[in-house]
């Protein structure tokens, strides 16, 4: 696994040959302005996963842009985006997995999310562009949510502080692709304790 901190605009093309197996955390926190393109490309038996999380805080403006492409047969990604907003913080995600027509059994799978606090923005936008029948597995999903008074007041009621409350709820939110992924319960805590709102 390779944790890489996002600390400035980027663009990242990365190539897995034959046979390579890629497993890789992106981290970016708050701290203003960010543009990222990112594209991925898989050769055949190639296996990818990326797991982007994010806390967005303030007047941060986020935008992301992800490309995964499957290029040789029987190749394997599995993109997670996980993001939190606070503030008035915007960001905005478009994750694009694409099978190629030579690509056949290869599976493909972009996971969008986003937990926002105060009046922050987020839109996560997954695509999928399939151009053979024969896959193993290809699909997306997301959702983006607010974390409501009323969650953080039935908190409050069991005696966790409202600070205390978005501090869990956000630490659990971003352990979840980690723990999906394999990535132990202490080496998750150590990797998201910097994007913790």
């Amino acid at each position: 696994m390779e944790i890489i901190d996002l600390n400035s605009d980027i663009e990242k093309k990365i190539s897995l040959v034959q046979n390579e197996e890629k497993f890789f955390v992106w981290l970016l926190g708050s701290g203003g302005n960010f543009d990222g393109n990112f594209v991925f490309d898989l050769d055949a038996e190639a296996r990818l996963t990326n797991i982007f999380l994010f806390s967005a805080n303030d007047a941060d403006d986020f935008r992301v842009n992800i490309s995964v492409r499957h290029l040789g047969e029987n190749s394997f990604s599995n993109t997670f985006i996980y993001g939190l907003g606070c503030g008035a913080a915007k960001s905005s995600v478009l994750a694009k997995a694409r099978i190629d027509k030579g690509a056949k059994h290869s599976s493909a799978w972009i996971e969008g999310r986003a937990l926002l606090f105060g009046d922050s923005q987020c839109r996560i936008d997954p695509l999928l562009e399939v151009e053979t029948s024969e896959v193993e597995r290809a699909g997306h999903a997301a959702a983006v949510s607010k974390v409501s008074d009323e969650e953080l007041f039935y908190m409050a009621s069991r005696g966790v502080a409202k600070l205390e409350a978005e501090k869990l709820k956000s630490e659990g939110f971003l352990f979840s692709p980690l723990l999906k992924s394999g990535v132990g319960f202490k080496e998750a805590r150590e990797i998201v304790k910097s994007l913790i709102i």
